[in-house]
């Protein structure tokens, strides 16, 4: 990215009163249920079972 694209975003940045994040991968925090939470960690760490994930 060149440094005149890069000094809009962040003069952008600070005048901005809000920022909105849309993460269509992931359920927010505060909306995981454990279930959720177990699935996730599962599908991407596979590899350390559920007993890891439990901790």
């Amino acid at each position: 990215m060149n440094s005149s694209i890069r000094t809009g975003l962040v003069d952008q940045e600070q005048e901005a009163v809000g920022i909105l994040s849309y993460q269509t991968q992931m359920v927010p925090g505060l909306l995981q249920t454990r279930g959720y939470c177990l699935a996730a960690f599962d599908s991407r760490y596979p590899a350390l079972g559920s007993e890891t994930a439990e901790q």
